[in-house]
C-alpha cells in the first residue's frame, strides 16, 4: 500500500552560497521515501555565465540540523492526506554537521546552472529513511554569482 505523498517546495530564493537546499527528517513510525528531486534557477541565463554546481545526496542520523533558512509548508498531493508528520527545511545556510551522529554523503553529481537538478530514479532505486534518519540534498559549492533558485522534494510518508 502506498503512503501518502508530499510536495516539499522553496521559490524565488537569492542563492550566494553553499548551503542543505532540503533538510528533512522522518517521523517516529514513518518512513520516508524520496520520489523526486529538482532544482532550478531563473536568473542566470546567457552563456557568459555558465557554471557546473555540485549537489550532494546525504543521509543523516542523530545529526546537528543546519540553521538560517526556513520552514517550507508541505504540501499532500491528496487533499484527504493527513497532516506531513516528519520535519522540513529549507536554504539553511548553516549546513548540518555529524554532531555526535553521522552524516553520510550517498552520492554527488554535478548540474549545469542552465539546467538545473532533476532527480528522478527508477521506483526500485528509491532511497528509504527511517523514523531515525535525515535526508539532505545540499548545494556544496557556491555559485559565481546569486542565483534565484527554487526547487522541490516529492517524498512519501510510509
Amino acid at each position: 500500500m502506498q503512503g501518502a505523498l508530499y510536495i516539499i517546495p522553496f521559490s524565488d530564493v537569492a542563492v550566494t552560497a553553499a548551503q542543505d537546499l532540503f533538510e528533512v527528517a522522518a517521523a517516529a513510525s514513518r518512513p520516508l521515501k524520496l520520489h523526486e528531486a529538482k532544482v532550478t534557477q531563473r536568473s542566470d541565463a546567457g552563456d557568459s555565465e555558465a557554471e557546473m554546481l555540485r549537489f550532494a545526496f546525504k543521509r543523516g542520523v542523530g545529526i546537528t540540523s543546519g540553521s538560517g533558512g526556513s520552514s517550507p509548508t508541505e504540501v499532500p498531493l491528496n487533499s484527504d492526506a493527513p497532516s506531513f508528520a516528519g520535519t522540513s527545511e529549507a536554504n539553511n545556510t548553516t549546513q548540518a554537521v555529524a554532531g555526535g551522529g553521522t552524516l553520510t554523503t550517498m552520492w554527488e553529481e554535478a548540474a549545469h546552472v542552465a539546467n538545473g537538478l532533476h532527480y528522478l530514479p527508477a521506483p526500485e532505486h528509491r532511497p528509504v529513511f527511517k523514523d531515525d534518519e535525515t535526508f539532505i540534498l545540499a548545494l556544496e559549492t557556491a555559485p559565481a554569482d546569486s542565483l534565484t533558485m527554487s526547487g522541490h522534494l516529492l517524498v512519501e510518508e510510509m
